[in-house]
Parts: C-alpha cells; sequence; structure tokens
C-alpha cells in the first residue's frame, strides 16, 4: 500500500478511483475490514451509485458482523 500510494503522489487526480477501490480491496483481502469500510464510504461520497464500491462496502460490514448495514 505504501508503494502505491508514493506512485500516486507524482499524479494524484490519475486513477483516483480505481487506487481506492485497489486499496479498499487490499484491506478486505488482509481481513482489515474496518479500513476497507472507510475507503469505500470515502468513494461513495462522491460517487454514490459506484456498484464495485458499494458491493465491497457491503462485504466488509457482513465480515465485520453488521448484517443489516451490509445491505445499505
Amino acid at each position: 500500500i505504501q508503494a502505491v500510494d508514493k506512485a500516486l503522489s507524482f499524479e494524484p487526480n490519475i486513477f483516483q478511483l480505481d487506487y481506492l477501490r485497489l486499496k479498499g480491496l487490499i484491506f478486505l483481502r488482509m481481513s482489515v475490514f474496518s479500513m476497507a469500510k472507510e475507503i469505500y464510504s470515502k468513494i461513495l461520497q462522491e460517487h454514490p451509485n459506484d456498484p464495485i464500491s458499494l458491493k465491497y462496502r457491503g462485504e466488509a460490514k457482513k465480515m465485520m458482523g453488521k448484517f443489516e448495514e451490509a445491505f445499505e
């Protein structure tokens, strides 16, 4: 994640959405569900209908045991 952060710092606006999606997915795979949820929630503030972020935020919430919230 640090290497990707550093690379993005050179051109911060290029691929920002893809970068954040990837970062969230990395946290999901590392079982750091609260960070994944936070990242996908941040994406959804600017892109409220982003299907990828909606799916993975729901996955993060589900893995945190927040089953009711996972469908929001």
